[in-house]
């Protein structure tokens, strides 16, 4: 694993860390195994899939207008393109890191073992939602779980619990939302990215073409202005 990956996983073991010492949450293994999983093969994918044009010109970039090969001119290629691997690594563990927040946002609010069933529980008759919660055993689990995270007496345990009842159809959409807005988020850096790596690509091409055209032409007055033999 080169030096980028070895800093992405340093990170990721880090938030790894911050979610296990989060109490009471059942499913942390799980999750963190699947990000990190999807984090590092998002991540390789992005890299390997970069559009051929770009790297195209990155080659060329490398030769001069003669076609002879400039070790120093890859030697910056090389140097733009392991910052743009930079680039989405950083943006990748960004991403990862608005993930893990919002799984903890979910949890503070609602613990996430018992949200699905829930949501599944939900029906327009009053009467059968709170039926299916007894049956499927949210109730009582969350009864539990307030109780040893001291939310207070009975009654406020009952009224939050209603409380989050209601709200638990809303609460799940905004999670889904909030993950959608993370992949909208992949999405515009990773195009984000790519543009500025290309802007680049086309300054450098600019440079490298002014320079040997100067080059030439300062080889063609040397020959033009050398005394005839």
């Amino acid at each position: 694993m080169n030096g980028q990956y070895s800093l992405a996983a340093f990170f990721v073991a880090m938030s790894t860390v911050a979610l296990v010492l989060s109490p009471s949450l059942a499913l942390v293994p799980f999750i963190v195994l699947l990000e990190a999983i999807v984090f590092f093969w998002v991540t390789r994918t992005l890299i390997a899939n970069i559009p051929t044009a770009l790297t195209e010109q990155s080659y060329e970039n490398c030769r001069r207008l003669d076609g002879s090969y400039s070790p120093q001119r890859a030697h910056w290629e090389e140097r733009a393109y392991n910052r743009m691997r930079i680039d989405l690594i950083a943006m990748m563990t960004l991403a990862f890191f608005a993930l893990n927040f919002l799984i903890l946002l979910l949890h503070v609010i609602f613990p996430l073992n018992m949200l699905s069933r829930v949501v599944s529980s939900v029906s327009s008759d009053t009467g059968v939602f709170k039926q299916n919660l007894r049956e499927s055993g949210v109730e009582r689990d969350f009864e539990r779980y307030a109780r040893r995270s001291g939310s207070g007496s009975n009654a406020e345990i009952a009224s939050r619990k209603q409380n989050l009842w209601n709200l638990s159809p809303l609460i799940a959409a905004m999670g889904v939302a909030a993950f959608v807005a993370v992949a909208g988020f992949i999405r515009y850096a990773y195009l984000h990215t790519l543009v500025s790596f290309h802007a680049g690509l086309q300054k450098r091409a600019d440079i490298y073409a002014i320079r040997d055209i100067t080059r030439i032409q300062s080889a063609v007055d040397e020959e033009v202005d050398a005394p005839a033999s």
